[in-house]
């Protein structure tokens, strides 16, 4: 669909990276202010068509853009003209509808991003363009950040199968962290377990000692608790189980800006809506909530926007996460507190995903 895609770069511009990712148009004119900048920047990168960055030092006034937009856009038989209203505060908006207007006439087609992620026609609401797929690094790069370590990526139907023949293992770890603190040896890589209903046979690498899993080869996956993010990433899959499009991102080490450094356990993405799981495997219920919140933002940090969701699974709460609804009201809207329910997860990816 080829035509000329122009969009307004707030902070959280993934709006005009999904229309243009959708649209395929000719060239892509962005409208920004100088605080804006480094997003339409770093927008420009993501962009394959030929871009244009209309820069203001400050918020402009109706009569600036108008002129701005009628001096770029008159008919240069470019064919159809989509303006992405999502975002962008309303001088700017309302003056590039505008000028638009008076440039482009019936050659003009609005659009905005739905609260579900879905790309819509905004004067008959229908849906426009095709399903697109954005991967976790593209909304870091968004935000002056890149990834700089992950333990796997890729789409979330091709799971590895290693990983997928740890799923029981790692569950049954899960329902005993449910009711019993876990003791954790990090350097063997071991933890203890008598009392937990472990699969048999154990998948290969494993063995019970005096009581004690052990991992014989990555010890991480015990010793640092990378089973609870690879069962969260298999709930997802579960879960999403023929959702076209999802990436997902394991362990995922994010360096931002000016050299600083982070981490998430698993990022789900399907086009604009991500989904953060951050995964405690911590053996007692103190001071939880204040590492719930602290994970919050952190994942906002780097994945907010509207359609960004933020799980924070602690098994050792129990199966009765109730109690802590008070830290949800703290996060605020799409932020959710799990404990020990595997179904409540399932649930929880589905909303935000499905």
């Amino acid at each position: 669909m080829a035509g000329v895609l122009v969009g307004i770069v707030g902070f959280n511009p993934v709006s005009v990276l999904v229309a243009a990712r959708a649209l395929s148009p000719r060239r892509v004119l962005l409208l920004c202010t100088e605080q804006s900048e480094p997003q339409a920047a770093a927008l420009e990168a993501l962009l394959a068509p030929p871009v244009t960055i209309v820069c203001w030092d400050a918020v402009p006034g109706l009569s600036e853009v108008r002129e701005s937009i009628a001096e770029d856009l008159g008919d240069r038989g470019e064919g159809p003209v989509f303006f992405d209203i999502t975002g962008g505060t309303k001088p700017l908006a309302i003056g590039a509808w505008q000028g638009l207007t008076a440039a482009c006439g019936d050659r003009l087609r609005g659009l905005y991003l739905d609260q579900s992620g879905v790309l819509r026609d905004a004067d008959r609401g229908a849906p426009l363009g095709a399903e697109v797929t954005i991967h976790p690094d593209d909304f870091l790069r968004l935000r002056g950040a890149q990834v700089r370590k992950v333990a796997w990526e890729g789409a979330l139907e091709d799971m590895p199968e290693v990983m997928l023949r740890r799923m029981p293992l790692a569950r049954a770890l899960y329902e005993h962290l449910g009711r019993t603190p876990l003791c954790t040896d990090i350097e063997r890589g071991a933890v203890h377990c008598r009392g937990a209903a472990l699969p048999r046979p154990l998948p290969p690498g494993f063995s019970v000692r005096g009581g004690w899993l052990v991992a014989e080869g990555d010890r991480n996956w015990l010793g640092k608790h990378r089973w609870l993010e690879e069962l969260c990433l298999g709930a997802a899959r579960e879960a999403l189980n023929g959702v076209p499009g999802v990436r997902a991102a394991l362990s995922l080490e994010i360096r931002g800006a000016e050299g600083a450094q982070d981490e998430m356990d698993v990022v789900l993405t399907r086009g604009s809506r991500v989904t953060v799981i951050e995964a405690k495997a911590r053996g007692r219920r103190e001071g939880a909530g204040v590492e719930a919140l602290k994970r919050l933002h952190k994942a906002r940090r780097f994945f907010s926007g509207p359609n960004t969701r933020v799980l924070f699974v602690h098994p050792i709460w129990g199966r009765d996460a109730g109690r802590y609804k008070a830290i949800e009201t703290l996060g605020g809207r799409n932020f959710t507190i799990l404990g020990g329910r595997y179904e409540a997860l399932l649930d929880s990816i589905r909303a935000g995903l499905g």
